[in-house]
Order: structure tokens, then sequence, then C-alpha cells
């Protein structure tokens, strides 16, 4: 038996970055006993929202949050539960040589002692499977000026996982010694996507109601509040009102709204009844599943749950309304313009255009040039002690 112990951020991109990746391992070692943990109740409760993703950890093992209370007790108890439950994944570690799995969140004490006590074995991993843009950093140093320093140096961990070169990461683990593995997105592995395709399948035996042969488009949102890379006169909201009347007025699909952890879905619910439409469901199943059985993804900002889609080969449409500085350093493009099909800013006409078009599926180019060292990782993490 073998444990692999895997810490969740508090951004949700992290859960969807290692998921893919247990379904290979799971694939390799089916006795791997995998726990996924959480030091934040939202981001615990949201990810059981998301039907697809808590399958698949329930399935290959379980998820909790770090000192196992998942109610707002007293800061004094929940500390004394989180160093109890820390001691006792030490304790499973040692016994059983288990594998730590992070994205920064062993970095600091008392969760730093998860690593000290394990070295040897534990792995830092780059969040963003899609790895490492320039463009996104520059935007969001210019837009928050609070993150304009150098990415901090990390130092718990003794293996670095990259989906990069780029990453500062990696350059700083050369300078410690620390072994390096540079792989392939985890959301292009076959599994995984073999996977999407088949909960896409038993969703609708289910026969949801929003799912009627039509076609459909898939929604995703974002916050509903002031965004500083948009224009200074719109929101997260004054976008999808707006955005919904187009969608309603100029074509005839199904819109699945897809909320991310961040939404405040009072302001949806409130923009959605005044739309009157029985076209408009709110859906927490993943994008890539939601995309197998879809026509198109559209969001009013960019987010890396449209990549979900585009690798299903469905169109994406990102139709926003960007501040001019942030569109200079895009070049007038989405800031992942590589995920996008059509960007539209602030050209209401130039949507409903697009909305008239048929569009079949494509077939994606996916980039798996470091196959290499994707195998090299899974045979390390998968073998019997």
């Amino acid at each position: 038996m073998k444990y692999i112990f895997i810490f969740l951020n508090n951004k949700l991109i992290t859960c969807d970055t290692i998921v893919p990746f247990i379904l290979d391992l799971k694939n390799r070692n089916p006795r791997l006993k995998i726990r996924f943990f959480t030091n934040d109740i939202k981001t615990f409760n949201f990810i059981r929202k998301n039907n697809n993703l808590i399958k698949i950890i329930n399935l290959y093992g379980n998820i909790s949050v770090i000192g196992w209370l998942e109610k707002d007790y007293s800061k004094l108890l929940r500390r004394a539960f989180k160093l109890i439950h820390i001691f006792q994944i030490i304790l499973k570690s040692l016994i059983f040589k288990g594998i730590n799995i992070h994205f920064r969140g062993l970095e600091n004490f008392p969760f730093n002692l998860i690593y000290i006590f394990n070295k040897k074995n534990t792995f830092l991993f780059e969040a963003n499977c899609w790895g490492y843009n320039s463009t996104v950093f520059k935007t969001d140093i210019l837009f928050y000026p609070e993150r304009n320093k150098p990415e901090d140096a990390l130092n718990s961990y003794n293996n670095l996982v990259a989906f990069s070169k780029t990453w500062p990461q990696v350059e700083y683990s050369k300078k410690k010694e620390k072994n390096l593995y540079l792989i392939n997105s985890t959301r292009v592995s076959q599994n995984w996507l073999d996977n999407s395709i088949q909960e896409s399948k038993l969703l609708i035996k289910e026969k949801p109601l929003w799912h009627n042969n039509k076609k459909s488009l898939i929604y995703i949102l974002g916050s509903m509040d002031l965004i500083p890379t948009l224009n200074n006169k719109c929101t997260g909201a004054s976008l999808l009102e707006f955005s919904l009347k187009i969608l309603l007025k100029k074509s005839n699909y199904t819109i699945l709204i897809k909320p991310h952890a961040i939404t405040n879905m009072r302001i949806v619910n409130e923009i959605i009844l005044e739309c009157n439409s029985n076209r408009i469901f709110i859906v927490y199943n993943h994008v890539s599943v939601l995309a197998q059985i879809s026509t198109l993804a559209f969001a009013n900002y960019f987010s890396y749950a449209l990549v979900d889609a585009w690798v299903s080969g469905i169109t994406v449409i990102e139709y926003s309304h960007y501040d001019d500085e942030a569109l200079k350093i895009t070049n007038n493009n989405s800031i992942e313009n590589n995920f996008v099909d059509i960007f539209i800013n602030n050209n209401p006409k130039l949507l409903e255009l697009a909305l008239l078009k048929k569009y079949p599926r494509k077939t994606r180019l996916l980039n798996k040039s470091y196959q290499n060292g994707t195998d090299m990782l899974l045979d390390t993490l998968s073998k019997k002690n």
C-alpha cells in the first residue's frame, strides 16, 4: 500500500490540474491510496458541487478539509484540529513512505512540517497545467500592482513538476539542485479525455432538463464585480446581462451557465430571472464533460476553463470590453489567444454575426512534447514500495 497526499490550493485550477494526473497514476497502480486535502472550506464545498471532479475523487480516493472541521468553528479549535491532522498525515507518510504533492501549500508553518518529515518524497507542481504565460503575468502586474514583484523561490520540495520551462521556479530549482520533471498538460491525457466522453454519455442518460437534442452553449462565469482589466464602465454582472440579451435574441442556443467559486450567484440568479427564458440553466458539471455535448463555449473574460472546451474541439468565443491598456499588452487579442477561436471586444454586431454561423467540431493539435518526462514521473510515483 502506498499513499499519495495531495494538498490543493484555494484556487480550483489546482484541482483541475491534478485530477487527470490521478487517473493516469491509478491506471498504472490501482493499489495507490489517494488523499486530497484543502485548507479552505469554501473551496472544499465548491469541489463537491462539481459532479464530475468529485466523482473521480471519491472513486479513486477521498477529500477532506485539513483539520476535518467543515464549518467555521472557533479559530483555536480549528488550529488544534489542524495540528492533530497534520501529525496524522506525517505519521502515515513515515509508515507508508507517502508521496506529498502540493502547489505551494506546504511552504509555511505548520504545513511545512509535512515536508520536513518527508523531504525526499515531496513534489511541487506548477498550478496551471497549461504552463506559464508572460502576457498573463504582464497584464496582472499592470492592474494588480501588489503582484509586481519577482515570484518567490519556494523551498518545500525535492522534486519540481513543471508544464513550461519559463516558469520562474524552474530556474530556482536548478540553482538548488532539485529534481525537475517537465511534463505534458494533464488535461491532454488520453485517460482524462476518454473519461470526459464516458461521463458525457452517462449525463445524457440522466436526461437533464437542458438536454433536448438541440445545440447548447457553455457560458463560463467568473466574478460579477468590477474587474481591473475590464473597461471601468462595466462589471462582470453588466457583461453577463448584456451578453445574455444578445444570445437569447440572436440565437437559439440552450445556455448552460457554468459558475466559478468566486461567482456571486445571487446576482446571477437575479439576471437570469429578469431574462425570463426557459433556455437558461445553471450546471455544475465539468467543462470537459459539457463540451462533448455542446457546440460553443462562451465567456466575458478569459478563463482557463475555456481551454477544456477548446481541447474538445468546440468553438470558443470570448466577448468582453477590456481596458485599452490591457489591449495594448495583448495586441487586441485575448490574453491566451491560442485557446480562443473568436475574440470580440465591445462590438455586439460582430457577436451577432458570429452567432449566426455553424461551427463543426474541430480536431485540435495537442502539444505532447514532454511525453518522456510525463512517463518518468508516472513511473516514479506509481511504483510499489
